[in-house]
């Protein structure tokens, strides 16, 4: 195929009428066929597993789009924004791309990160643990998620917390944690000090247990043994799901130039199914006990 009939047929490809808009307020409509393909077998794959993370993930665009979004400290900070859901090792379960006010959400109340965390969580099997960053943290969701029956972690902003006497960060010793426990023993709310202090919420762990971690010290210029809380411990476990998901996604990403986001947004998907069918293939010839020498390697799985 030459280089023009290649870019001919590109130009001229679509999803769906281009020229009849639907009705109803979606946003990402022209590229919803590879959405909901996607999402329908990323559902119906086994849930195996009993930790999930939750968390954003780019997909990479700087052109002209009004769904366009700038998310600070992110390898690719601008694009569209997407929330994931995974296990902890990686594999894809659920997503949901931000669209503004018009996000499916089923409730608003609690405001967009807590609430995109519930439109995530209800395929999620009862007594399942599920671990998020700050952006989605709040009270009112960890008192949600019990009530739901899952157990929920994350970091949470201290301005989430009024009316809670937080310490000062000044007076504790690093390895040193405070807890704060419920009335009725629901909700735990634990202040760690490391290098800098790291508060944590849960429904679930607190920090009676500690696990003796090794972390570098400036003032030593050498690690030293620090007691990490059993809550932080395990967040730090079970978090990086997401993170997994996009590193293993840039090693071998479909990419050409272009200025259309729906065709950004196709070939992420088309990657994300291409990472999910290799994480299915990898845990199903561990269970053969295939040999190493006989495996492909991602790249070899995607040609």
């Amino acid at each position: 195929m030459s280089r023009a009939r290649f870019v001919a047929l590109r130009n001229a490809f679509h999803m769906v009428d281009a020229s009849s808009a639907p009705g109803n307020n979606n946003k990402v409509w022209k590229v919803l066929p590879v959405l909901d393909a996607v999402r329908n077998v990323c559902l119906s794959l086994p849930w195996g597993h009993v930790t999930y993370s939750v968390d954003e993930q780019m997909i990479q665009f700087t052109g002209c789009c009004p769904l366009r979004q700038f998310v600070k400290n992110k390898p690719q900070p601008v694009g569209l924004k997407n929330f994931v859901l995974t296990t902890s090792a990686g594999l894809v379960l659920d997503y949901e791309i931000y669209q503004a006010d018009a996000t499916p959400l089923q409730t608003k109340e609690f405001g967009l990160g807590p609430s995109v965390m519930l439109r995530l969580a209800q395929t999620l099997p009862q007594e399942s643990f599920i671990y998020f960053d700050r952006y989605f943290t709040s009270l009112s969701l960890l008192e949600k998620l019990t009530e739901m029956k899952l157990y929920g972690s994350g970091t949470i902003m201290a301005n989430r917390l009024k009316g809670l006497p937080l310490s000062d960060a000044s007076k504790v010793v690093r390895g040193q944690s405070i807890e704060h426990v419920a009335e009725n023993c629901d909700l735990v709310v634990v202040e760690w000090k490391d290098s800098n202090k790291v508060i944590m919420a849960s429904n679930c762990c607190g920090s009676t247990l500690t696990e003796p971690v090794q972390h570098w010290s400036k003032i030593d210029n050498k690690h030293v043994e620090v007691d990490c809380p059993s809550v932080v411990h395990k967040y730090n476990q079970n978090m990086g799901g997401v993170d997994v998901c996009a590193q293993q996604m840039e090693c071998y990403r479909a990419w050409f130039r272009s200025m259309k986001w729906a065709w950004k947004a196709i070939l992420h998907f088309v990657d994300l199914a291409v990472l999910n069918a290799w994480n299915q293939y990898m845990r199903s010839i561990k269970g053969n006990n295939i040999p190493r020498k006989e495996q492909k390697d991602l790249l070899h799985f995607k040609l």
